[in-house]
């Protein structure tokens, strides 16, 4: 259907659309009509996407801004901008209402990108939702008989799409979509709408995570305290919580006892028969069995034993133990007795993967981190804590994984998106094989905790700012892994000032200094001997122009795609001083190879 020939029938009321459907006028395939008239918002006329209505508190004072940008999201095409206006100005975009049957499952989709100001009361942030969606179920008269309703967080101006599976009520004959950025300034764009039959699995495909060979397979996951999903969040729909920890480039659900679909991996929970086991060994969407988290020494032994049970059942699998970090009670930040715990847990478990909590981002004020929630006064022990495991895995030829912060509990706050790459990509400079976070969905009171708040899904099912923020630093964890998985770590080396029980970027056998910044830089060889750098900014409150200097000229310097995986020239290498000069936000890291 051409979209002239739509925008006519978007005009006609509800009983002229019925008729026409009856009479055969209109003919739908499920998998494939979009009933959103205009999604791309390519068509404009008056100012604004042909048919839409612009509602602004005092619009000659604030004087919105909206116009067709080019290109859309996928980088062709168009898409619809609302710039930044006076940060109090409330402004609702409303479309033409459009034909829908009753009683009819639909799939509503959208792309956006957001910018908006925090805000925060009392040292804490509060998420401000600054963007909503509604849809308005309207009758044959025009008459609203019901709603439905999407919150739209920032998303760091980077395009993320929303959905949601809806029902049209019985006496609903069109629908129009209501947009509204409340009380925030920033920057607003919208792209590709659809409206279309059928519900989240008729289109599974497109939140699906994208199948890899098991050797390209990095495992990223969202942990939760105690309790599955539906018991702590009932009413949250199954499919939608599955969907949108997929499109977060989430790859294993530790919560799940079944496979789920959208092509996430998961850990059989529970106690299982050696039955289960033999089949679970099986099923390439079992990654791990589930587990101990946090362990003490005493608890090796049946440990060991239940390794040994998993390996001769199931041999292509492992069994998942999260260890203690080294500020637990066991140890209160005595890093030689942390030493010999790991020491003890990998001489009798023998495990061939393991992983440890290590929740670093400690206080309200942002430039505290890697402290010790027991000793505030001591130098942090998050390097040190890294340096340990590191050490021991490396001695027993095993991987280790690591498991970081995102939002508020306890004496920890929500990180910004710097603090979030600093977890990530220091732990990647480190050769960790695994990366989770704590947590995805923001937990009931546990523990002795109650201020659980700002995590990736808020209570309620609907996303936090922090949802856009893990996508995207996944994303780039995911494109890195096929390279990442198939090196050695040989060093890492820090810049002054050094934290404890870390090196001095001087004694490396490959960077003769690092200048500009606080540097990291984790060194890896191929099996084919190349050599690799991973280089982070240690800072997570300031950019950095970071130089290094390599002992040694290479042939070139290839830079590793965080978007597509893909080698590339670098182009910040000068081979006539042997300087590789590299901005780095904070926080962020960037995979080198040196040939």
């Amino acid at each position: 259907m051409s979209r002239t020939s739509w925008n006519v029938l978007s005009a006609l009321d509800g009983r002229m659309y019925l008729m026409a459907t009856l009479l055969g006028v209109i003919a739908v395939d499920a998998e494939q009509a979009n009933h959103f008239p205009n999604p791309g918002f390519g068509e404009f006329s008056d100012g604004l996407p042909t048919g839409w209505t612009l509602n602004s508190w005092n619009q000659p004072g604030t004087k919105v801004a909206i116009h067709r940008l080019e290109p859309g999201r996928d980088g062709t095409g168009h898409c619809l901008e609302v710039q930044p206006t006076t940060p109090i100005n409330v402004a609702r975009l409303f479309s033409p209402p459009f034909p829908v049957l009753a009683n009819q499952d639909y799939l509503f989709k959208g792309y956006y990108a957001s910018t908006s100001r925090s805000v925060t009361t009392n040292s804490r942030f509060i998420d401000a939702s600054a963007v909503s969606l509604t849809g308005h179920w309207l009758d044959a008269d025009s008459a609203e008989v019901g709603t439905f309703k999407i919150e739209m967080p920032d998303t760091q101006d980077r395009w993320v799409e929303v959905f949601q599976d809806v029902r049209t009520p019985e006496t609903a004959r069109s629908l129009q979509i209501e947009v509204a950025r409340r009380w925030v300034g920033g920057r607003l764009r919208l792209d590709d709408f659809s409206l279309r039959e059928g519900s989240i699995r008729d289109y599974i495909e497109e939140f699906s995570i994208t199948e890899v060979a098991d050797e390209e397979f990095f495992p990223i996951y969202g942990w939760l305290t105690p309790g599955s999903p539906s018991d702590q969040y009932a009413g949250m729909d199954t499919d939608k919580y599955n969907a949108d920890y997929a499109v977060a480039n989430f790859n294993i659900n530790l919560e799940q006892t079944a496979y789920a679909g959208f092509g996430v991996k998961y850990r059989p929970l529970g106690k299982l028969t050696d039955e289960q086991i033999i089949e679970s060994g099986k099923d390439p969407r079992v990654w791990w069995f589930g587990g101990a988290s946090e362990p003490g020494n005493k608890d090796f032994p049946e440990l060991a034993a239940a390794t040994e049970r998993i390996r001769r059942l199931a041999p292509s699998k492992d069994y998942w133990v999260v260890l203690f970090p080294t500020y637990a009670d066991d140890f209160h930040g005595r890093p030689e007795e942390y030493d010999e715990h790991v020491r003890l847990f990998l001489e009798t478990v023998k495990p061939k993967h393991f992983t440890y909590d290590h929740y670093c981002m400690v206080g309200h004020d942002p430039r505290v981190h890697a402290d010790s929630w027991y000793s505030p006064n001591r130098e942090g022990d998050y390097f040190p804590n890294l340096e340990i495991v590191r050490h021991r895995a490396l001695e027993a030829d095993v991987e280790f994984g690591v498991i970081v912060s995102v939002g508020t509990f306890g004496p920890n706050r929500g990180v910004s998106e710097a603090e979030m790459r600093f977890q990530a990509f220091t732990t990647l400079a480190y050769g960790a094989r695994s990366l989770g976070w704590f947590t995805y969905l923001t937990e009931i009171p546990y523990g002795h905790w109650t201020n659980w708040e700002d995590h990736v899904i808020n209570r309620d099912g609907t996303r936090t700012r922090h949802y856009a923020m893990v996508k995207y630093v996944n994303s780039e964890v995911v494109a890195l892994a096929p390279t990442l998985l198939r090196l050695e770590s040989t060093g890492v080396y820090h810049t002054q000032p050094l934290p404890p029980w870390t090196r001095s970027v001087t004694e490396s056998p490959l960077v003769e200094s690092v200048e500009g910044g606080m540097g990291l830089v984790g060194e890896f060889v191929a099996e084919d001997g190349d050599t690799y750098l991973m280089v982070v900014n240690r800072d997570f409150i300031e950019d950095a122009t970071l130089r290094l200097s390599l002992r040694k000229t290479p042939t070139a310097v290839f830079e590793v795609s965080k978007q597509t995986g893909a080698e590339m020239v670098a182009n910040e290498y000068s081979p006539d001083t042997r300087v590789l000069t590299l901005d780095l936000a904070g926080g962020d890291g960037r995979l080198f190879r040196l040939e």
